[in-house]
């Protein structure tokens, strides 16, 4: 999708070559048990519940820079069982899989800007070895976990992001056009 100045500002990214059909149906329902075991063996606060993305259960991981922070600091997960759910939901093959998928669709559609993104990150963990990317060789410092049940997100800034960034959005579960629409 580009703007009227021919700018890709989004790109639906299928799926990958060679992997139509049973595999990534597979891969996709994976994806869709694990966020629905991190769901079920997390708590989140109220504010976690109701945010600025929607009224559905969201966990930011990685690490992030702002809100009077005077270095990068990897997100907190309060709790024990917090920890293992995100701990056993990172290591999920299929999330694994997801997101390998998201760095190459990354780089083929906006390699400056992934190679922006890998380098400052790149440069980041150099100066602050304590950092915790979610996934090897990963651009992105964190992602936000929409652990549902139903994600709706209205329109929102997402004002700790660069501002000239892209972000990466997956849909999971089941999907019926005639009842609904996925559009991000």
């Amino acid at each position: 999708i580009v703007d009227s100045r021919e700018r890709i500002i989004a790109v639906l990214g299928g799926v990958p070559l060679g992997s139509v059909g049973e595999d990534w149906d597979r891969v996709s329902h994976e994806a869709k048990e694990a966020v629905e075991k991190f769901r079920s063996n997390s708590t989140f606060t109220q504010a976690q519940k109701h945010g600025r993305r929607g009224n559905f259960a969201c966990r930011t991981v990685g690490f992030g820079y702002g809100n009077g922070h005077a270095k990068p600091l990897n997100f907190g997960v309060d709790g024990e069982s917090n920890r293992k759910a995100v701990e056993d939901f990172l290591k999920n093959p299929a999330i694994r899989r997801i997101a390998g998928f998201h760095k190459s669709i990354f780089n083929a559609y906006a390699h400056k800007m992934y190679r922006e993104y890998k380098q400052t990150q790149e440069d980041l963990i150099r100066q602050h070895p304590y950092l915790c990317p979610n996934f090897p060789g990963t651009p992105f410092a964190a992602l936000s976990i929409n652990a549902g049940p139903q994600s709706y997100c209205p329109p929102h800034q997402d004002a700790d992001n660069a501002v000239h960034g892209w972000c990466i959005d997956t849909a999971l579960g089941s999907f019926d056009p005639d009842k609904g629409g996925h559009l991000v």
